[in-house]
């Protein structure tokens, strides 16, 4: 992955690939962790009942997939993720497959700092079906100082 941050830097843009499915059992584990039973996210009938197709992923789970994405294409890189921002764009059900794209979006002048767009989108099963946004994350990324 260290290889895919740095086309990201070099180029401006690198595609991450795809984050597997989340499954059933994942969000059952997650409800677990955090304390959010709400069935939408596990129960298909309730989701059904509240106009969703199946089960949907929590947020934060999303949030952390894309965040886990960009810690490993930074590991060993000399920068390390600073802060954060997200923004959900929309729902992401179980079973789905993500595709992450990143871009560089803003580089201060001594490039200690770099922000990184992350985004996230639910391809169609085929060309004809447009995808659809999950999640953007915005990076800031601060240059580790050498001792």
């Amino acid at each position: 992955m260290t290889a895919l941050f740095s086309q990201l830097l070099r180029e401006a843009a690198a595609d991450f690939g795809t984050i597997p499915a989340v499954e059933i059992s994942h969000l059952h584990h997650y409800a677990w962790a955090s304390g959010d039973y709400n069935p939408i996210h596990y129960d298909a009938q309730v989701a059904q009942s509240m106009g969703l197709d199946r089960p949907i992923v929590h947020g934060m789970f999303t949030l952390g997939l894309l965040h886990k994405a960009m810690f490993a294409a930074a590991r060993g890189a000399p920068y390390r993720i600073h802060s954060i921002e997200g923004k959900f764009l929309g729902m992401l059900f179980h079973g789905e497959p993500m595709r992450l794209t990143g871009k560089v979006f803003r580089r201060e002048a001594d490039e200690a700092v770099v922000w990184v767009d992350l985004s996230s989108k639910v391809e169609g099963p085929d060309a004809s079906v447009p995808s659809r946004g999950v999640c953007n994350l915005r990076f800031e990324l601060r240059r580790v100082p050498t001792l």
